[in-house]
């Protein structure tokens, strides 16, 4: 059913790509929205009722855009630039040079011969929850494991057909006088 009344300032396809770009690790302040949003009609030479002066959508058009897409404001998880590039296009058709390296080892049908491990750092200083004391007491202590948290490593170990190998814990070692 075609929508009634006025219509849209930034059309409804050009309003998904400007959301979806958060999907790619580049997500967009409400401001960088408006910008976004006014620097598009501006290119495509749409009249609009948009601010020149500022360069950026009006408010309206920002509140109607949350009511569409039901949006809100949240706080983004940091993401590396490594996990990032995997939504890049480019990398996608390096699948094709995969597979034909597989079939030139002779491992395509061999899943149970295809291993892939990780390493992370794990960390054992817990964060303390607040401390009743007296007002006016300068520091304030609990004992832990360690003041600044040695890293201990862990790598785990997973096979192609969805087998794995227990975890290595690698923990901080000490050198011994005499030996290597």
């Amino acid at each position: 059913m075609a929508k009634t009344g006025k219509p849209f300032v930034v059309p409804p396809d050009i309003e998904i790509k400007i959301l979806t770009i958060k999907d790619l690790g580049f997500g967009l302040t409400v401001n960088q929205v408006r910008r976004v949003a006014f620097k598009v009609v501006e290119a495509a030479g749409i009249n609009h009722p948009f601010n020149r002066e500022i360069q950026m959508a009006c408010w309206y058009w920002r509140d109607k855009l949350r009511e569409r897409y039901n949006l809100s404001l949240r706080t983004p998880q940091n993401l590396s630039i490594c996990r990032a590039s995997i939504a890049n296009k480019t990398l996608h058709n390096d699948l094709d040079k995969v597979k034909n390296l597989l079939t030139k080892v002779d491992l395509k049908d061999k899943p149970a011969q295809i291993w892939n491990c990780d390493e992370t750092g794990l960390t054992f200083v817990i964060k303390n929850s607040k401390t009743a004391c007296q007002v006016g007491r300068k520091y304030v202590y609990k004992q832990n494991f360690g003041d600044r948290g040695a890293t201990t490593t862990l790598l785990c170990c997973v096979c192609a057909s969805g087998m794995s190998i227990p975890p290595m814990v690698i923990l901080k070692g000490v050198r011994m006088k005499g030996i290597g």
